[in-house]
């Protein structure tokens, strides 16, 4: 069979159509077409060529309005959007069947250059116009919000294959730019969003949304001005408010609400689903939390304990996983974008730094021996229980004091020290170390207590030193490192301190022979060891440690500095 022959019955398997007349009536059956949203089938009757036109051996596409006509007369067929699009989803998968199956010799690249080439081509071209001039095609005008809308319900259902909507975006944002794309994809964005602030939690048991999220880190990645528009929607990063305020405090708050942003933002909704914040969750989400879950050790033996922490390590790295999805494309598109995602990450931080203080630590994570002393004459709200302390000091606290959480805030320190990995250490030379005393507003924000004379030293000898250009950009490597110092120090560190506090009171109640507080006392323990002993936490961890000595060494030793002037070299030990 020739090319021209191959041609007819690829394009009559594809477009339910014939080019002959004469055989018109045997692919009656194929010209029948049933489309979602109509009464019953739809007799479309299109003849392109007639015989002598065939016999001249004249191609199809020879024409050039061949396929333009072809589509309209298919789409002016249906009176609604949803059945136009049906029918294009339904084109869009035979073309793709065809351009999947195999043909002898050179057959297979001539059918894709004369024949999938155009199709696909016409078919997104003819898919853009649907939803931008719904009046080509016998329906009446309308805003392009309102055909996004129905765009967004149409993929929500399923019914369009994600790689078709990536081509669909593209042939929308090169013919008509952002201003045509944004009213037709923003419902669709927005109601991926919305799934995610809806269906995600504080319990690893409430990780939803995950199709969705995945959707959203594509269309990002395939263009750069979806992750500009998601970076610039409300439940990216908004203004958190003023933090709550003690009943019989009349100072006002001295942070803003970091929780507020953990609970309604795209990045803090992603972070927020841990193995150790069953102390936010609902009374009836309780039992259903990783610690009751897979941590009831008085039942377990040693090796069912392991592989229960692997399974846990397991969820809690697809969480870091799938945020990073997201942030990546976030990161790549531009500067404004990265931007966005280093402010939203230094408010979180900037906002929760009185976890690090003594204070704080002394009320979440007091000495563990004396705890377990204490819980055991405590009230009847306490019951002598871990669980119901951490509920009643650490989730109410969180809450008040408007901080990230303690899982939440180590889902954070991960992913900031993920993005630290591609710094190698050679490149530690290069990190901005002016950004201490930078008047920049955006390095302000990135820097956060760091900029405080309290923790850089004398505050005369600081004042000495010059001050960099304001203006001055500075790199995302720097940003990114200095806020990974931070993160250590805010987030990391205290639930450290919170993890010894559970180890130690299990210890104590332990040797007490109280083994039902016990069993509860490590089953808090493990929540947090699933996460800070997990291998790749670990390990993005220690690259930021060696990174931070690193410049340390670096800025002492420089390697400018003549031999003479340089310490001398230890005695090797025998």
């Amino acid at each position: 069979m020739d090319l021209t022959a191959r041609t007819e019955h690829l394009l009559t398997r594809v477009l339910r159509m014939t080019l002959d007349p004469e055989t018109a009536a045997a692919h009656k059956d194929l010209d029948l077409v049933t489309v979602e949203g109509t009464t019953g089938p739809i007799r479309v009757d299109i003849v392109i060529l007639g015989k002598k036109e065939r016999t001249r051996n004249r191609s199809f596409f020879s024409r050039e309005s061949a396929l333009d006509e072809v589509f309209v007369a298919r789409l002016s067929q249906l009176n609604t959007l949803g059945a136009q699009l049906s029918y294009m989803v339904e084109v869009y998968n035979r073309i793709e069947d065809e351009a999947n199956r195999s043909y002898r010799g050179d057959l297979q690249d001539k059918i894709h250059e004369t024949v999938i080439k155009p199709l696909r081509e016409c078919h997104i071209r003819y898919l853009s116009m649907v939803l931008q001039c719904p009046e080509l095609f016998g329906r009446p005008s309308a805003e392009l919000y309102a055909s996004g809308a129905e765009l967004a319900e149409f993929v929500n259902f399923g019914h369009m294959p994600m790689p078709l909507l990536v081509k669909l975006v593209t042939e929308i944002n090169d013919s008509g730019g952002s201003e045509v794309l944004s009213p037709l994809i923003l419902p669709v964005i927005g109601s991926w969003t919305n799934k995610i602030i809806q269906d995600r939690g504080h319990g690893l048991h409430q990780c939803g949304a995950g199709p969705e999220a995945a959707k959203l880190a594509m269309l990002m990645k395939q263009q750069k001005v979806v992750a500009e528009l998601v970076t610039s929607l409300p439940v990216w990063y908004t203004e958190p408010p003023p933090a709550p305020r003690m009943p019989n405090d009349r100072r006002p708050p001295q942070n803003k609400n970091a929780f507020h942003l953990q609970t309604t933002t795209i990045l803090g909704k992603m972070l927020s689903p841990s193995a150790i914040d069953h102390n936010l969750l609902d009374p009836q989400e309780l039992p259903k939390s990783v610690k009751r879950q897979n941590f009831n050790i008085s039942r377990m033996s040693l090796a069912g304990l392991g592989q229960m922490i692997n399974t846990v390590r397991a969820q809690q790295t697809a969480v870091i996983d799938q945020t990073l999805q997201i942030i990546q494309p976030a990161l790549r598109a531009n500067q404004k974008t990265r931007m966005k995602v280093g402010k939203g990450y230094a408010s979180a931080l900037t906002n929760s730094a009185q976890r690090a203080t003594m204070g704080w630590q002394n009320q979440n994570s007091p000495n563990g021996a004396a705890l377990a002393d204490q819980l055991q004459d405590a009230t009847s709200q306490l019951h002598g229980n871990l669980e119901r302390f951490r509920l009643l000091s650490q989730g109410m606290l969180t809450k008040i004091k408007g901080v990230v959480s303690t899982g939440c805030g180590l889902n954070t320190a991960w992913v900031i020290f993920e993005l630290c990995l591609p710094i190698k250490l050679e490149q530690s030379a290069e990190i901005d170390c002016s950004m201490m005393i930078s008047e920049n507003p955006e390095v302000k924000t990135i820097m956060g207590i760091l900029q405080e004379e309290a923790k850089m030293g004398d505050s005369d000898t600081i004042a000495k030193i010059p001050r960099p250009d304001p203006h001055r950009a500075t790199k995302f490597v720097s940003q990114i490192f200095w806020e990974a110092v931070q993160a250590l120090h805010i987030f990391v560190c205290p639930a450290l301190k919170e993890a010894e506090t559970m180890l130690t009171a299990a210890s104590v109640f332990h040797q007490k022979q109280k083994m039902d507080l016990m069993a509860d006392g490590y089953a808090e323990y493990h929540c947090y060891d699933s996460v800070v002993d997990s291998p790749r936490f670990v390990d993005s961890l220690a690259h930021c440690i060696n990174l931070m000595m690193s410049l340390f060494l670096v800025k002492v030793i420089p390697d400018d500095t003549p031999d003479k002037t340089k310490p001398a070299a230890s005695k090797q030990l025998r």
